[in-house]
Order: C-alpha cells, then sequence, then structure tokens
C-alpha cells in the first residue's frame, strides 16, 4: 500500500480542532444557560402562584404586596424580593402543637387526658404575612390558652360525657369572643376564618382511671346507704309521733309501751325455743333508731380511695409538661353525706 493510499484513513487536524471548539463552545454555552436559568429560579425572578396559596413581595422600599393571582409572574431581581409564600387552604392546629392527648386538670381536680383539633383557613394574607411576625406561633399560643381556660374550668363530667357541649362552647369562645377584654377576636387578629372544633379524646390516665371508677361506685353506694338511713329514721319517728297524737300518751309512755311490744314479739318468736329472755328488772329500755347519716364504715372506703385518687391526681398533673396543683394536700372532693 502506498503512502498516498495511506494518508486517506488519517483524519486531517483542521477539521478536528473545528470540532473540538464547537463541542467546548457548545458546553459553555449550555453551562452559561443552566446557569442563568438556575439563578433565575433560585431568585424567583420568575416564580408561580399556586391555587389556594398567595406571595408576599418586598420592594426597595420596603413595602410589602400580596400576589394572589395564580399563573407565573416576574419580578425585577433587584428592586423587589420574594419574601414567602402563604397557604390559604384548610389548617389543622392541635392543643399544644401536638396531636397526642395533653395531661388537664379539671375544675374538680381530676387529671385527664384531652386532646383538641381547631381547623382554620387564611382570609386575610396581608395580616397574616405581614402584619404579624410568626403568626402561626402566636396562634397557635393564644389558641392554647383559650382553649385551656374552658377545658380547666369545667368539670370531668361535662369534660368526660358532655363533650359535644363543651367542644360548642369552646368553639363560640374561638370565634367570636376576644382573646382578652376590649382586644380583638382570633379571626380579626390574624386574619382567618375559624372552621371547626372538636374534641378528639378525653379520658382518665390509664393508672387513674381504675381507682376514679371506684371511688365514683363508692360515692354512689354511701349515697344510697345514706338516703336508706334517712328515710328509716324519719318513717320511725314520723311512727312514733303518730302513736303519740292517737293515743295521747306522752313521749315516756309511748316508749314504755312500745318496749313491751318489743318484748311481746320476742316472746312470741322464741316459744319453739328451749331459751329465751324476759326483761323483769323494771328497766325502760329505749329503742334504738337508726343514727342520721350513719355511713362511717362506707365514708371511710371513700376517704381512703379518694387518698389514692388525690395521690395519683398530683402525681400526673405535676409531670412534665403539665399544670400544677398547689397543694397536693387539698381535698377537692365533697362528703357524700354531707356529714361532717
Amino acid at each position: 500500500m502506498s503512502d498516498n493510499e495511506t494518508s486517506k484513513f488519517i483524519p486531517k487536524r483542521g477539521p478536528v480542532k473545528k470540532l473540538g471548539k464547537k463541542l467546548l463552545t457548545a458546553l459553555i454555552a449550555g453551562g452559561f444557560l443552566y446557569l442563568t436559568v438556575a439563578g433565575v429560579y433560585a431568585t424567583k425572578t420568575f416564580y408561580k402562584v399556586k391555587t389556594n396559596y398567595a406571595v408576599v413581595l418586598e420592594n426597595l422600599g420596603g413595602q410589602r404586596e400580596i400576589i394572589k393571582d395564580v399563573g407565573w409572574h416576574v419580578r425585577a431581581p433587584f428592586f423587589t424580593k420574594y419574601e414567602k409564600e402563604i397557604s390559604l387552604m384548610q389548617k389543622e392546629l392541635y392543643l399544644n402543637g401536638d396531636v397526642s392527648p395533653q395531661n388537664i386538670v379539671s375544675s374538680d381536680k381530676i387529671s385527664l387526658m384531652v386532646s383538641g383539633l381547631m381547623t382554620y383557613r387564611v382570609v386575610d394574607p396581608y395580616k397574616f404575612g405581614v402584619d404579624i411576625q410568626n403568626a402561626e406561633g402566636l396562634l397557635q399560643r393564644d389558641y392554647d390558652g383559650m382553649a385551656k381556660d374552658i377545658i380547666q374550668a369545667s368539670t370531668e363530667t361535662e369534660i368526660i360525657r358532655n363533650r359535644t357541649d363543651l367542644k360548642n362552647r369552646i368553639f363560640q369562645r374561638l370565634k367570636t369572643q376576644p382573646i382578652n377584654i376590649g382586644n380583638k377576636t382570633l379571626e380579626d387578629k390574624y386574619g382567618i376564618e375559624i372552621i371547626s372544633f372538636n374534641i378528639t379524646y378525653a379520658e382518665y390516665p390509664t393508672s387513674l382511671k381504675e381507682a376514679s371508677l371506684r371511688k365514683k361506685e363508692l360515692e354512689l353506694i354511701a349515697d344510697g346507704e345514706s338516703e336508706l338511713i334517712n328515710r328509716t329514721y324519719n318513717a320511725h319517728s314520723e311512727g312514733v309521733k303518730k302513736f303519740m297524737a292517737a293515743t295521747g300518751m306522752s313521749k315516756e309512755q309511748a316508749v314504755e309501751y312500745l318496749n313491751q311490744q318489743r318484748w311481746a314479739s320476742a316472746y312470741e318468736k322464741s316459744k319453739d325455743q328451749k331459751t329465751f329472755v324476759i326483761n323483769n328488772g323494771g328497766e325502760k329500755l329505749g329503742i334504738t333508731l337508726p343514727q342520721e347519716g350513719d355511713t362511717k364504715k362506707l365514708e371511710e372506703k371513700v376517704k381512703k380511695l379518694e387518698e389514692e385518687v388525690n395521690r395519683l391526681s398530683y402525681t400526673q398533673s405535676t409531670s412534665p409538661g403539665t399544670p400544677s396543683r398547689t397543694n397536693p394536700n387539698d381535698d377537692p372532693y365533697k362528703n357524700p353525706t354531707g356529714a361532717n
């Protein structure tokens, strides 16, 4: 093969250099274009407003503007600043910002686990995003304070069994009543619409549930015993009074007569027995009537259980992140029989 024939298969240097320059130029241009687009996107010179969102822009003079028109927009990169995006969709706000139940002490000093949920949406993005710094954090604290005021002022029964009435009262407070006297409501202050409030969970702590239920059971038993004893006492008293009125006897005479009747009745019942007792001492035996409110044993059981409930309530209410009792020895329960 000759030299001329061999040279046909070897590429010339001139065209290779030109091709390399073109590729290098294309790479530089592509990199510059990429950096330009990335810079424009990063600085949000071109920005998009999505449905149910608003954008806050700040101009060179420090004034802020709300953009709510959906679609792509362009701004002057050195004379305006893209500040933030505000969602106009419905949002959830839990008590203490936590979905898990929170420990709250009721007005009758019962430690309960409660979780509440408020839903709202922003209707005035200028108030929410411009007038107030950290609006979501401030709204959380105002909401917690107003809702907990009503929950802590409610009794155990209202929180556990009357949740519908309680959640409606809290909703009305959040929606229509001012944060403080003469102040704005949550809706006016933050430019929001409160849509709903619901108590998602209300129950006794696990360690307190059994003791609280047992205490209530004993209280009901004590109340029933006290009522039965009082009715029996009143019935005996009325019977003696009627007997005195019908016979004209004095109290002493009536008691002596009724005492004789008791011994006669005892004699009739003991005829088939080998031994029985006859009162021949000549002493007047008084009629023993039940004492009004005589539920000592039940009261002692209730009191012991109350001490256990108080101890558990105090332990629960003084755990980290929960309100504390001022005096763990205070007895928050009323005497079920009304006796001292």
